[in-house]
């Protein structure tokens, strides 16, 4: 069987443009609205993070209208956006990380833990509560880390699929690219 032929420019063109609007007005949409709920819970740091993360869904959306518009930087937006949003969740995963506070566990988990059935259950499985504040604290470590790397593998994936098709969408636009 034979292969197929490439895809033409044009098509490949239209392709990266409807995978950035929708990528771009996914965040915008979802973040968006936890950043009006952070800001009606008056949780200002939240809203803040939202309104980064926000950015980097302008900033798709932007470079794929640059290129609907026939401008040629519309690709470096593109290629760069995925990687602010990144920025953006690792600087976060590593703040929650780093401010994690056990004592504030402990306090959270007290009340439960005085409760003489929840007591007798975890002296069935020889568990105190300094196991259970640890065994959150590596619960919550791994959680992190699970984002971190979902979030490393699509949005470096997502910024090298627009990288990936530069030169394709350079020549649906008629634009000459560096190197060829």
């Amino acid at each position: 069987m034979a292969p197929l032929p490439p895809l033409l420019p044009v098509v490949t063109l239209r392709r990266v443009q409807r995978v950035a609007l929708f990528h771009g007005w996914s965040i915008l949409t979802v973040t968006g609205f936890f950043a009006l709920l952070s800001v009606a819970l008056w949780d200002i740091k939240s809203a803040f993070i939202c309104l980064a993360i926000c950015a980097a869904g302008v900033g798709e959306v932007r470079g794929a209208n640059l290129l609907k518009a026939g401008q040629a930087r519309g690709i470096d937006w593109l290629i760069r956006s995925p990687l602010c949003l990144l920025t953006v969740i690792l600087l976060y995963v590593g703040w929650q990380v780093a401010t994690f506070d056990s004592a504030q566990v402990k306090q959270l988990i007290d009340p439960a833990l005085n409760s003489p059935d929840l007591k007798m259950q975890l002296e069935e499985f020889g568990l105190t509560q300094d196991a259970v504040v640890q065994w959150s604290k590596t619960t919550y470590l791994v959680a992190y880390g699970v984002v971190a790397l979902i979030s490393l593998l699509y949005l470096g994936c997502l910024s090298l699929y627009y990288r990936s098709h530069r030169r394709t969408v350079m020549a649906a636009l008629g634009k000459p690219t560096a190197g060829g």
